[in-house]
Protein backbone atom coordinates (compact mmCIF):
# COMPACT_ATOMS: atom_id res chain seq x y z
CA UNK A 1 0.00 0.00 0.00
CA UNK A 2 1.12 3.57 -0.74
CA UNK A 3 1.21 5.89 1.75
CA UNK A 4 -0.72 9.19 1.92
CA UNK A 5 2.51 11.25 2.33
CA UNK A 6 4.09 9.53 -0.37
CA UNK A 7 1.37 10.17 -2.66
CA UNK A 8 1.68 14.18 -1.23
CA UNK A 9 5.48 13.95 -2.24
CA UNK A 10 5.24 13.26 -5.69
CA UNK A 11 1.79 15.56 -6.05
CA UNK A 12 4.27 17.87 -4.43
CA UNK A 13 6.78 17.98 -7.16
CA UNK A 14 9.96 17.33 -5.46
CA UNK A 15 10.14 13.96 -5.90
CA UNK A 16 12.42 12.30 -8.12
CA UNK A 17 12.00 8.84 -9.65
CA UNK A 18 14.93 6.40 -9.96
CA UNK A 19 14.45 3.88 -12.96
CA UNK A 20 15.70 0.64 -13.64
CA UNK A 21 15.66 -1.85 -16.19
CA UNK A 22 12.34 -3.71 -14.95
CA UNK A 23 10.26 -0.44 -16.09
CA UNK A 24 11.84 -1.40 -19.82
CA UNK A 25 11.76 -5.53 -19.69
CA UNK A 26 7.78 -4.97 -19.44
CA UNK A 27 7.91 -3.07 -22.03
CA UNK A 28 9.78 -5.78 -24.10
CA UNK A 29 13.24 -4.66 -24.12
CA UNK A 30 15.97 -7.88 -23.39
CA UNK A 31 17.15 -7.81 -19.51
CA UNK A 32 20.77 -7.15 -19.23
CA UNK A 33 21.75 -10.48 -19.89
CA UNK A 34 19.70 -11.10 -22.73
CA UNK A 35 21.13 -7.88 -24.05
CA UNK A 36 24.64 -9.31 -24.02
CA UNK A 37 23.47 -12.61 -25.45
CA UNK A 38 22.34 -10.37 -28.96
CA UNK A 39 25.20 -8.97 -29.18
CA UNK A 40 27.19 -11.88 -28.61
CA UNK A 41 25.23 -13.53 -31.17
CA UNK A 42 25.62 -10.75 -33.32
CA UNK A 43 29.38 -11.22 -33.50
CA UNK A 44 29.05 -15.12 -33.74
CA UNK A 45 27.69 -14.54 -37.01
CA UNK A 46 30.61 -12.10 -38.11
CA UNK A 47 32.41 -15.18 -37.22
CA UNK A 48 33.97 -14.02 -34.28
CA UNK A 49 34.94 -16.01 -30.95
CA UNK A 50 32.74 -14.96 -28.46
CA UNK A 51 33.09 -18.12 -26.25
CA UNK A 52 35.61 -16.18 -23.83
CA UNK A 53 32.90 -13.40 -22.98
CA UNK A 54 30.38 -15.93 -22.77
CA UNK A 55 32.33 -17.84 -20.17
CA UNK A 56 32.45 -14.04 -17.93
CA UNK A 57 29.19 -13.18 -18.62
CA UNK A 58 27.85 -16.77 -16.82
CA UNK A 59 29.63 -15.72 -13.58
CA UNK A 60 27.33 -12.72 -13.84
CA UNK A 61 29.89 -10.02 -14.57
CA UNK A 62 28.36 -8.28 -17.50
CA UNK A 63 30.44 -5.22 -17.85
CA UNK A 64 33.71 -7.29 -18.15
CA UNK A 65 32.01 -9.81 -20.15
CA UNK A 66 30.80 -6.54 -22.49
CA UNK A 67 34.73 -5.79 -22.76
CA UNK A 68 35.91 -8.81 -24.12
CA UNK A 69 32.91 -8.19 -26.83
CA UNK A 70 34.70 -4.41 -27.46
CA UNK A 71 37.99 -6.10 -27.77
CA UNK A 72 36.90 -8.33 -30.65
CA UNK A 73 35.56 -5.46 -32.66
CA UNK A 74 35.29 -1.49 -30.42
CA UNK A 75 33.38 -0.28 -27.98
CA UNK A 76 32.04 2.11 -30.30
CA UNK A 77 31.21 -0.85 -31.92
CA UNK A 78 29.20 -2.34 -28.74
CA UNK A 79 27.74 1.48 -28.25
CA UNK A 80 26.30 1.21 -31.30
CA UNK A 81 24.67 -2.49 -31.59
CA UNK A 82 23.57 -1.98 -28.02
CA UNK A 83 21.21 1.05 -29.21
CA UNK A 84 19.93 -0.38 -32.12
CA UNK A 85 18.82 -3.49 -29.97
CA UNK A 86 17.00 -1.07 -27.67
CA UNK A 87 15.61 1.17 -30.47
CA UNK A 88 13.77 -2.14 -31.81
CA UNK A 89 11.32 -1.26 -28.85
CA UNK A 90 9.53 1.85 -29.92
CA UNK A 91 6.46 1.39 -27.71
CA UNK A 92 6.02 2.58 -23.78
CA UNK A 93 4.94 -0.55 -21.68
CA UNK A 94 2.17 0.02 -19.24
CA UNK A 95 4.90 0.73 -16.25
CA UNK A 96 6.42 3.70 -18.32
CA UNK A 97 2.80 5.20 -18.97
CA UNK A 98 2.32 5.21 -15.02
CA UNK A 99 5.72 6.95 -14.21
CA UNK A 100 4.99 9.02 -17.18
CA UNK A 101 1.55 10.02 -15.50
CA UNK A 102 3.10 11.20 -12.12
CA UNK A 103 4.44 14.48 -11.03
CA UNK A 104 8.17 13.74 -10.57
CA UNK A 105 10.59 16.71 -10.50
CA UNK A 106 13.08 14.57 -12.14
CA UNK A 107 13.11 10.97 -13.72
CA UNK A 108 16.74 9.30 -12.84
CA UNK A 109 17.41 6.18 -15.16
CA UNK A 110 20.18 3.47 -16.02
CA UNK A 111 18.12 2.50 -19.05
CA UNK A 112 19.13 3.16 -22.53
CA UNK A 113 15.94 3.65 -24.17
CA UNK A 114 13.23 6.69 -23.97
CA UNK A 115 10.31 5.40 -23.66
CA UNK A 116 9.71 7.24 -20.48
CA UNK A 117 9.70 10.60 -22.91
CA UNK A 118 7.43 8.57 -25.03
CA UNK A 119 5.13 7.77 -22.66
CA UNK A 120 5.10 11.33 -21.43
CA UNK A 121 4.03 13.05 -25.00
CA UNK A 122 6.78 15.28 -25.15
CA UNK A 123 6.44 16.44 -21.87
CA UNK A 124 10.07 14.89 -20.59
CA UNK A 125 13.04 16.06 -21.61
CA UNK A 126 15.86 13.67 -22.37
CA UNK A 127 19.06 14.74 -20.67
CA UNK A 128 22.30 12.46 -21.36
CA UNK A 129 25.45 12.23 -19.02
CA UNK A 130 28.73 14.00 -20.75
CA UNK A 131 29.78 17.81 -20.75
CA UNK A 132 27.39 20.91 -20.77
CA UNK A 133 24.45 17.83 -20.29
CA UNK A 134 25.87 18.07 -16.50
CA UNK A 135 25.14 21.59 -15.87
CA UNK A 136 21.47 20.56 -17.09
CA UNK A 137 20.64 19.21 -13.71
CA UNK A 138 21.96 21.95 -11.75
CA UNK A 139 19.58 24.06 -9.65
CA UNK A 140 16.36 23.06 -9.83
CA UNK A 141 15.88 20.34 -12.92
CA UNK A 142 12.59 20.09 -13.46
CA UNK A 143 10.95 18.07 -16.69
CA UNK A 144 13.90 15.83 -17.54
CA UNK A 145 14.79 12.12 -17.84
CA UNK A 146 18.20 12.13 -16.85
CA UNK A 147 20.08 9.35 -18.47
CA UNK A 148 22.82 8.47 -16.06
CA UNK A 149 23.95 5.33 -18.25
CA UNK A 150 23.79 7.27 -22.09
CA UNK A 151 20.59 7.21 -24.28
CA UNK A 152 20.16 5.43 -27.40
CA UNK A 153 19.07 8.18 -29.39
CA UNK A 154 21.15 10.92 -27.90
CA UNK A 155 24.42 12.10 -29.40
CA UNK A 156 27.83 11.02 -28.44
CA UNK A 157 29.00 14.82 -27.58
CA UNK A 158 26.26 14.68 -25.25
CA UNK A 159 25.31 10.96 -24.26
CA UNK A 160 27.68 7.88 -24.16
CA UNK A 161 26.75 4.21 -23.04
CA UNK A 162 27.58 2.48 -20.05
CA UNK A 163 28.31 -0.97 -20.85
CA UNK A 164 31.63 -2.15 -20.56
CA UNK A 165 33.29 -2.55 -17.55
CA UNK A 166 35.76 0.33 -19.61
CA UNK A 167 32.89 2.50 -19.27
CA UNK A 168 31.86 2.31 -16.04
CA UNK A 169 35.70 2.31 -15.32
CA UNK A 170 35.73 5.80 -16.98
CA UNK A 171 32.05 6.95 -14.97
CA UNK A 172 32.76 5.48 -11.99
CA UNK A 173 36.72 5.93 -10.71
CA UNK A 174 37.85 4.19 -7.56
CA UNK A 175 34.59 2.26 -7.37
CA UNK A 176 34.16 -1.33 -6.78
CA UNK A 177 30.58 -1.49 -7.96
CA UNK A 178 31.62 -3.78 -11.36
CA UNK A 179 33.86 -5.84 -9.35
CA UNK A 180 31.60 -8.01 -8.01
CA UNK A 181 29.65 -10.29 -9.78
CA UNK A 182 26.34 -9.78 -9.74
CA UNK A 183 23.26 -11.37 -11.80
CA UNK A 184 21.14 -9.26 -13.83
CA UNK A 185 17.52 -10.26 -14.51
Amino acid sequence: MISKSLVELINSGEAIAIVGSGISADAGLPSWGTLFESVANALDAKSLNTEESRVVAKKGRLPEAFDLLAALTSRDDIHRRTAEIVEKVATPGDHHNRLADWPFRIHATTNYDHLIEEASGGQLVSVGNRGNELHKMAGGANGVAWHLHGGSRLSKDVSQLVVTKSDYDDYYPDSNMVQTPCVFG
